[in-house]
Protein backbone atom coordinates (compact mmCIF):
# COMPACT_ATOMS: atom_id res chain seq x y z
CA UNK A 1 0.00 0.00 0.00
CA UNK A 2 1.06 3.94 -0.87
CA UNK A 3 1.64 5.99 2.05
CA UNK A 4 -0.20 8.76 1.15
CA UNK A 5 -1.20 10.08 4.72
CA UNK A 6 2.44 11.34 5.11
CA UNK A 7 2.18 14.04 2.34
CA UNK A 8 -0.94 16.05 2.68
CA UNK A 9 1.17 18.55 0.59
CA UNK A 10 -1.96 20.06 -1.17
CA UNK A 11 -4.95 19.53 1.43
CA UNK A 12 -7.05 22.70 1.68
CA UNK A 13 -8.07 22.84 5.64
CA UNK A 14 -12.02 22.83 4.58
CA UNK A 15 -11.41 19.22 3.68
CA UNK A 16 -8.73 18.04 5.52
CA UNK A 17 -10.14 16.15 8.12
CA UNK A 18 -12.94 14.08 5.52
CA UNK A 19 -9.60 13.52 3.67
CA UNK A 20 -7.81 12.15 6.65
CA UNK A 21 -10.49 10.11 7.66
CA UNK A 22 -10.62 8.48 4.20
CA UNK A 23 -7.08 7.78 3.95
CA UNK A 24 -7.46 5.94 7.38
CA UNK A 25 -9.94 4.06 6.09
CA UNK A 26 -7.52 2.77 3.18
CA UNK A 27 -4.89 2.32 5.78
CA UNK A 28 -7.11 -0.10 7.51
CA UNK A 29 -9.17 -2.31 4.80
CA UNK A 30 -11.87 -0.07 5.15
CA UNK A 31 -12.12 0.36 0.80
CA UNK A 32 -15.44 0.71 0.36
CA UNK A 33 -15.82 3.63 3.14
CA UNK A 34 -12.63 5.31 2.18
CA UNK A 35 -13.56 5.35 -1.30
CA UNK A 36 -17.33 7.43 -0.43
CA UNK A 37 -15.37 9.75 1.97
CA UNK A 38 -12.41 10.27 -0.58
CA UNK A 39 -14.89 10.86 -3.44
CA UNK A 40 -16.89 13.92 -1.46
CA UNK A 41 -13.30 15.43 -1.05
CA UNK A 42 -13.05 15.69 -4.87
CA UNK A 43 -16.06 16.86 -5.36
CA UNK A 44 -15.52 19.65 -2.81
CA UNK A 45 -11.74 20.15 -4.32
CA UNK A 46 -11.79 18.94 -7.67
CA UNK A 47 -8.13 20.67 -7.95
CA UNK A 48 -6.50 18.60 -4.98
CA UNK A 49 -4.03 16.36 -6.31
CA UNK A 50 -3.71 14.44 -2.67
CA UNK A 51 -7.07 13.16 -3.26
CA UNK A 52 -6.95 12.08 -6.94
CA UNK A 53 -3.53 9.98 -5.71
CA UNK A 54 -6.17 8.24 -2.79
CA UNK A 55 -8.53 7.51 -5.23
CA UNK A 56 -5.83 6.37 -7.53
CA UNK A 57 -5.06 3.63 -5.28
CA UNK A 58 -8.54 2.88 -3.91
CA UNK A 59 -9.95 1.99 -7.52
CA UNK A 60 -6.41 -0.31 -7.90
CA UNK A 61 -7.63 -1.97 -4.69
CA UNK A 62 -10.86 -2.34 -6.03
CA UNK A 63 -9.39 -3.80 -9.33
CA UNK A 64 -11.39 -1.07 -10.82
CA UNK A 65 -8.98 0.04 -14.12
CA UNK A 66 -10.95 2.76 -16.34
CA UNK A 67 -11.64 4.97 -12.78
CA UNK A 68 -7.50 4.01 -11.72
CA UNK A 69 -6.46 5.36 -14.97
CA UNK A 70 -8.70 8.32 -15.14
CA UNK A 71 -7.83 9.54 -11.21
CA UNK A 72 -4.29 8.84 -12.32
CA UNK A 73 -3.84 10.88 -15.31
CA UNK A 74 -6.05 14.00 -13.52
CA UNK A 75 -3.23 13.43 -11.01
CA UNK A 76 -0.50 13.83 -13.02
CA UNK A 77 -1.84 16.93 -15.14
CA UNK A 78 -2.77 18.84 -11.92
CA UNK A 79 1.04 17.95 -10.02
CA UNK A 80 2.72 19.32 -13.69
CA UNK A 81 0.06 22.04 -13.28
CA UNK A 82 2.06 23.41 -10.49
CA UNK A 83 5.07 25.72 -11.02
CA UNK A 84 8.48 24.71 -11.19
CA UNK A 85 7.38 20.93 -10.53
CA UNK A 86 9.81 19.59 -12.43
CA UNK A 87 12.55 20.88 -9.71
CA UNK A 88 9.99 19.81 -6.51
CA UNK A 89 11.59 16.56 -4.97
CA UNK A 90 7.84 16.62 -3.24
CA UNK A 91 6.11 16.49 -6.05
CA UNK A 92 8.54 13.76 -7.91
CA UNK A 93 7.80 11.57 -5.16
CA UNK A 94 4.02 12.45 -5.85
CA UNK A 95 4.16 11.21 -9.20
CA UNK A 96 6.36 8.12 -7.68
CA UNK A 97 3.09 7.63 -5.68
CA UNK A 98 0.88 8.13 -8.54
CA UNK A 99 2.45 5.76 -11.30
CA UNK A 100 2.70 3.00 -8.55
CA UNK A 101 -0.38 2.81 -7.49
CA UNK A 102 -1.88 3.36 -11.48
CA UNK A 103 0.54 0.02 -12.02
CA UNK A 104 3.36 2.10 -14.22
CA UNK A 105 6.54 0.85 -12.07
CA UNK A 106 9.54 2.24 -14.05
CA UNK A 107 8.08 5.85 -14.47
CA UNK A 108 7.25 5.39 -10.48
CA UNK A 109 10.81 4.26 -10.01
CA UNK A 110 12.50 7.09 -12.18
CA UNK A 111 9.90 9.64 -10.16
CA UNK A 112 11.62 8.42 -6.87
CA UNK A 113 15.16 8.56 -8.48
CA UNK A 114 14.50 12.43 -9.00
CA UNK A 115 12.66 13.12 -5.62
CA UNK A 116 16.48 11.43 -3.72
CA UNK A 117 18.23 13.07 -6.36
CA UNK A 118 16.65 16.60 -5.96
CA UNK A 119 16.75 16.13 -1.89
CA UNK A 120 19.02 13.31 -0.92
CA UNK A 121 18.66 14.35 2.97
CA UNK A 122 14.95 13.76 3.01
CA UNK A 123 14.95 10.09 4.57
CA UNK A 124 11.55 9.90 3.58
CA UNK A 125 12.31 9.97 -0.44
CA UNK A 126 14.82 7.61 0.04
CA UNK A 127 12.12 4.76 1.48
CA UNK A 128 9.78 5.60 -0.73
CA UNK A 129 11.90 4.51 -3.51
CA UNK A 130 13.44 1.51 -1.71
CA UNK A 131 9.67 0.36 -1.02
CA UNK A 132 8.55 0.70 -4.52
CA UNK A 133 11.72 -1.26 -5.41
CA UNK A 134 11.15 -4.18 -2.59
CA UNK A 135 7.48 -4.63 -3.41
CA UNK A 136 8.35 -5.72 -6.97
CA UNK A 137 11.25 -7.97 -5.53
CA UNK A 138 14.18 -6.09 -7.36
CA UNK A 139 16.28 -6.87 -3.90
CA UNK A 140 19.49 -6.05 -6.20
CA UNK A 141 18.56 -2.62 -7.25
CA UNK A 142 16.80 -2.09 -3.16
CA UNK A 143 20.02 -2.88 -2.02
CA UNK A 144 22.11 -0.48 -3.83
CA UNK A 145 19.78 2.27 -3.44
CA UNK A 146 19.82 1.47 0.82
CA UNK A 147 23.13 1.16 1.13
CA UNK A 148 23.82 4.93 -0.64
CA UNK A 149 21.15 5.93 1.65
CA UNK A 150 22.40 4.28 5.07
CA UNK A 151 25.86 6.66 4.25
CA UNK A 152 23.34 9.46 5.41
CA UNK A 153 20.71 7.89 7.85
CA UNK A 154 23.44 5.63 9.60
CA UNK A 155 20.70 5.55 12.32
CA UNK A 156 17.81 5.00 10.55
CA UNK A 157 15.94 2.12 11.76
CA UNK A 158 13.40 2.32 8.91
CA UNK A 159 16.13 2.04 6.34
CA UNK A 160 17.79 -0.51 8.14
CA UNK A 161 14.91 -3.08 8.13
CA UNK A 162 14.47 -2.24 4.43
CA UNK A 163 17.94 -2.91 3.73
CA UNK A 164 17.70 -6.39 5.93
CA UNK A 165 14.55 -7.23 3.60
CA UNK A 166 16.52 -6.68 0.78
CA UNK A 167 19.51 -8.83 2.08
CA UNK A 168 17.10 -11.35 2.88
CA UNK A 169 15.02 -11.43 -0.69
CA UNK A 170 18.51 -11.97 -1.90
CA UNK A 171 19.49 -14.66 0.53
CA UNK A 172 22.19 -12.86 1.91
CA UNK A 173 21.31 -14.72 5.11
CA UNK A 174 24.73 -13.34 7.63
CA UNK A 175 24.55 -9.78 6.39
CA UNK A 176 20.39 -9.76 6.23
CA UNK A 177 21.15 -10.88 9.95
CA UNK A 178 23.33 -7.72 10.74
CA UNK A 179 20.35 -5.61 9.27
CA UNK A 180 17.85 -6.78 11.63
CA UNK A 181 19.72 -7.33 14.86
CA UNK A 182 20.67 -3.76 14.22
CA UNK A 183 17.44 -2.45 14.10
CA UNK A 184 16.21 -3.77 16.97
CA UNK A 185 19.06 -1.52 18.33
CA UNK A 186 17.78 1.06 17.05
CA UNK A 187 14.39 0.58 17.73
CA UNK A 188 13.42 -2.53 20.02
CA UNK A 189 10.21 -1.85 20.29
CA UNK A 190 9.13 -2.41 16.23
CA UNK A 191 8.35 -6.23 15.71
CA UNK A 192 9.55 -6.17 12.16
CA UNK A 193 12.70 -7.63 12.30
CA UNK A 194 12.16 -10.16 14.69
CA UNK A 195 9.79 -11.54 12.42
CA UNK A 196 11.99 -11.59 9.44
CA UNK A 197 15.04 -13.55 11.86
CA UNK A 198 12.27 -16.14 12.65
CA UNK A 199 12.26 -16.77 9.08
CA UNK A 200 15.38 -17.19 9.04
CA UNK A 201 16.92 -19.36 12.24
CA UNK A 202 18.68 -22.10 10.10
CA UNK A 203 20.32 -19.76 8.43
CA UNK A 204 21.89 -17.60 11.65
CA UNK A 205 24.86 -19.35 12.57
CA UNK A 206 26.95 -18.42 15.62
CA UNK A 207 24.15 -15.27 15.81
CA UNK A 208 21.74 -17.48 16.92
CA UNK A 209 22.64 -17.45 21.11
CA UNK A 210 21.58 -13.20 19.97
CA UNK A 211 18.88 -14.13 18.36
CA UNK A 212 17.77 -15.94 20.93
CA UNK A 213 18.35 -13.08 23.64
CA UNK A 214 16.96 -10.38 21.88
CA UNK A 215 13.66 -12.56 21.39
CA UNK A 216 13.88 -12.94 25.19
CA UNK A 217 14.26 -9.27 25.77
CA UNK A 218 11.28 -8.51 23.32
CA UNK A 219 9.60 -10.96 25.28
CA UNK A 220 9.75 -8.99 28.88
CA UNK A 221 9.04 -6.17 26.98
CA UNK A 222 5.99 -7.29 25.64
CA UNK A 223 4.47 -10.08 28.45
CA UNK A 224 1.26 -10.21 26.68
CA UNK A 225 2.61 -10.77 23.04
CA UNK A 226 1.85 -13.82 21.53
CA UNK A 227 4.81 -13.85 18.91
CA UNK A 228 7.25 -12.84 21.80
CA UNK A 229 6.79 -16.84 22.63
CA UNK A 230 6.49 -18.12 19.39
CA UNK A 231 9.57 -16.59 18.23
CA UNK A 232 11.69 -17.71 21.70
CA UNK A 233 10.26 -21.26 20.91
CA UNK A 234 11.48 -21.39 17.72
CA UNK A 235 14.79 -20.03 18.36
CA UNK A 236 15.31 -22.76 21.27
CA UNK A 237 13.95 -25.48 19.02
CA UNK A 238 16.45 -24.92 16.26
CA UNK A 239 18.85 -24.70 19.15
CA UNK A 240 18.10 -28.03 20.45
CA UNK A 241 17.03 -27.25 23.83
CA UNK A 242 14.30 -28.78 26.19
CA UNK A 243 11.32 -29.85 24.05
CA UNK A 244 8.99 -29.35 27.37
CA UNK A 245 9.62 -25.73 27.64
CA UNK A 246 8.92 -25.37 23.82
CA UNK A 247 6.18 -26.74 24.19
CA UNK A 248 5.33 -24.86 27.00
CA UNK A 249 5.77 -21.44 25.19
CA UNK A 250 3.68 -22.38 21.90
CA UNK A 251 0.73 -23.17 23.98
CA UNK A 252 1.18 -19.53 25.66
CA UNK A 253 1.58 -18.17 22.23
CA UNK A 254 -1.77 -19.83 21.18
CA UNK A 255 -3.07 -18.87 24.33
CA UNK A 256 -2.59 -15.40 23.90
CA UNK A 257 -3.78 -15.81 20.10
CA UNK A 258 -5.15 -18.90 18.43
CA UNK A 259 -5.39 -17.71 15.37
CA UNK A 260 -1.59 -17.87 14.71
CA UNK A 261 -1.10 -20.61 12.23
CA UNK A 262 2.90 -20.47 12.85
CA UNK A 263 2.10 -21.17 16.17
CA UNK A 264 -0.31 -24.64 15.87
CA UNK A 265 2.37 -25.33 13.35
CA UNK A 266 5.02 -25.22 15.25
CA UNK A 267 3.44 -27.09 17.98
CA UNK A 268 2.03 -29.80 15.48
CA UNK A 269 5.75 -30.59 14.39
CA UNK A 270 7.30 -30.85 18.07
CA UNK A 271 4.31 -33.16 18.72
CA UNK A 272 5.10 -35.27 15.61
CA UNK A 273 8.80 -35.45 16.67
CA UNK A 274 7.88 -36.86 19.90
CA UNK A 275 5.19 -38.98 18.12
CA UNK A 276 2.40 -37.77 19.68
CA UNK A 277 0.54 -38.36 16.44
CA UNK A 278 -2.90 -37.75 16.91
CA UNK A 279 -2.42 -34.65 18.63
CA UNK A 280 -0.09 -33.57 16.24
CA UNK A 281 -2.79 -34.05 13.46
CA UNK A 282 -5.04 -31.75 15.36
CA UNK A 283 -2.50 -28.71 15.37
CA UNK A 284 -1.56 -29.32 11.92
CA UNK A 285 -5.03 -28.89 10.92
CA UNK A 286 -5.61 -26.13 12.21
CA UNK A 287 -2.48 -24.48 11.08
CA UNK A 288 -3.99 -25.68 7.97
CA UNK A 289 -7.23 -24.02 7.92
CA UNK A 290 -5.39 -20.43 9.13
CA UNK A 291 -2.62 -20.66 6.32
CA UNK A 292 -3.56 -23.34 4.34
CA UNK A 293 -1.33 -21.53 1.34
CA UNK A 294 2.10 -22.71 3.26
CA UNK A 295 3.70 -25.88 1.97
CA UNK A 296 5.40 -26.90 5.05
CA UNK A 297 2.00 -27.50 6.74
CA UNK A 298 0.41 -30.15 3.85
CA UNK A 299 4.35 -31.52 4.25
CA UNK A 300 3.81 -32.58 8.04
CA UNK A 301 0.09 -33.40 7.66
CA UNK A 302 0.96 -35.62 4.80
CA UNK A 303 3.80 -37.27 7.47
CA UNK A 304 1.60 -37.25 10.18
CA UNK A 305 -1.49 -39.43 8.15
CA UNK A 306 0.89 -41.81 7.12
CA UNK A 307 1.73 -42.52 10.63
CA UNK A 308 -2.24 -42.50 11.41
CA UNK A 309 -2.78 -44.88 8.13
CA UNK A 310 -4.71 -42.17 7.03
CA UNK A 311 -3.69 -42.76 3.53
CA UNK A 312 -6.26 -40.96 1.43
CA UNK A 313 -5.63 -37.62 3.53
CA UNK A 314 -2.03 -38.10 3.57
CA UNK A 315 -2.04 -38.04 -0.72
CA UNK A 316 -3.75 -35.51 -0.57
CA UNK A 317 -1.97 -33.26 1.30
CA UNK A 318 1.46 -34.43 -0.63
CA UNK A 319 -0.54 -33.15 -4.03
CA UNK A 320 -0.86 -30.06 -1.68
CA UNK A 321 2.91 -29.93 -0.82
CA UNK A 322 4.06 -30.32 -4.21
CA UNK A 323 1.73 -27.26 -5.41
CA UNK A 324 2.58 -24.98 -3.15
CA UNK A 325 6.02 -25.40 -3.12
CA UNK A 326 5.75 -24.43 -6.83
CA UNK A 327 4.19 -21.00 -6.10
CA UNK A 328 5.50 -20.17 -2.79
CA UNK A 329 8.36 -17.30 -3.31
CA UNK A 330 10.21 -14.45 -0.99
CA UNK A 331 7.72 -11.76 0.13
CA UNK A 332 8.96 -8.53 0.84
CA UNK A 333 5.74 -6.11 1.71
CA UNK A 334 7.27 -3.49 3.93
CA UNK A 335 5.83 -0.72 5.47
CA UNK A 336 7.25 2.32 7.37
CA UNK A 337 8.53 1.97 10.76
CA UNK A 338 6.60 4.15 12.66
Amino acid sequence: MIFVVALLLFADPATEDLLRIGLAAMASGRVSEARADLEKVRDAEPSNPQVWLALTEVYSMQKEEEPRKAAALRAVALAHARSGWESSAAVRDYLGKVYLANAEFDRAVAEYRDAVRLEPYEESFRFDLAQALLGHEEFGQATDALEDARRIFSRSAQLELALGVAYYGQRRFPEAVNSFLRTIQLAPEVSQPYVFLGKMLDQAGDRLPEIERRFSEFGRANPDNYLAYLLRAKAMSIAGQSSGEIEELLRKSIALNGESWEAHYELGVLLEGERKFDQAATELERSEKLGAEVAATHYHLARVYDRLNRTEDAARERAWHEQLTAREKITAGMEPVR
